[in-house]
This record gives structure tokens, C-alpha cells and sequence, in this order.
């Protein structure tokens, strides 16, 4: 026995379905209203000028510690001790992981980026990866920012 469904017929779109699409329409609606009156901004916001940028190189010591280079001068920035600050090293060490994935080593410099708003980020322009350093509390954030205050002018 060679049993089909039954045909189904034309398909038609229910009060029920008419209604969900209807109830997305208009959270988009209140979602972007909700996001202009509550002045959410985007990254092409004044407040995401740059103001200073740094392009800094990460390297391994032989004893455990990391230098910090900036790229530019070459200069020795910061050592960073073995063992210390653990913040600054997993940070890097996600963003070193990205490069690596990507067959990416270390001679290309990363940007550390201050903005007019005061955030801090790591960007990776290699594989586009970028840290918010901020996310992670001021006290974070401000491990990174010294490393733009030691720069000379």
C-alpha cells in the first residue's frame, strides 16, 4: 500500500501568523524610536573621535615576562613582570590566539586607541578583533591607559 497525504492545498497565511509578524514589525519600530529618544549612539558619534592611538608590540621575555614595544620608535614601553598582571596578559594573550588561528605572528603592531569619551580599546587591525578595555572596569581600563600616558610627546 502507497499511502500519500492528503494535499494540503494553497497555503495561506493564518490570523495567527498575520499577527506575530505584525507584533516583530512593531518591536523594530519601538526598539529604534526607544533608541533615538534614549539617545543610544553608534560609532560615528563625536564622542567616538580618536584623540591619541599607539601602536604597541607584545613580545615574550625569555624569564616569563612580557615587553612592551612601540612600534613606531622601538622603544621599550613597559616589562611586564612574570607572574603579574594577569589583566594586560589575557587580554593579549586572546587577541595573540586570534593571530595565531589566522597565521598571523608577531611583528605587526596592535593599536591601543583613546577616545574624546574617555574609553580605552585594543584593536587588533590584523584580524579586525577589537577589547573595549572598559567593559572590564576602570581599574582595568587604566593598566592599558598608562601605556598611552608613558608615551613622549
Amino acid at each position: 500500500m502507497n499511502r500519500q497525504p492528503p494535499d494540503p492545498g494553497p497555503a495561506y497565511i493564518t490570523r495567527t501568523g498575520l499577527g506575530i509578524i505584525a507584533a516583530v514589525a512593531m518591536s523594530a519600530f519601538v526598539l529604534v524610536g526607544g533608541a533615538k529618544l534614549t539617545g543610544l549612539k553608534d560609532n560615528t558619534d563625536p564622542a567616538y573621535e580618536v584623540t591619541q592611538v599607539r601602536d604597541l608590540r607584545f613580545l615574550d621575555g625569555a624569564d616569563g615576562s612580557v615587553l612592551i614595544i612601540d612600534a613606531t620608535t622601538g622603544d621599550t614601553v613597559s616589562t611586564i613582570a612574570p607572574g603579574s598582571n594577569g589583566f594586560l596578559r589575557a587580554t593579549m594573550r586572546g587577541l595573540v590566539r586570534q593571530r595565531q588561528i589566522k597565521g598571523i605572528g608577531s611583528e605587526p603592531p596592535f593599536k591601543l586607541v583613546h577616545y574624546v569619551s574617555g574609553h580605552v580599546s585594543m584593536i587588533d587591525p590584523e584580524t579586525g578583533a577589537s577589547v573595549a578595555l572598559d567593559a572590564f572596569g576602570q581599574t582595568n581600563a587604566a593598566v592599558f591607559a598608562r601605556l598611552l600616558k608613558e608615551q613622549k610627546s
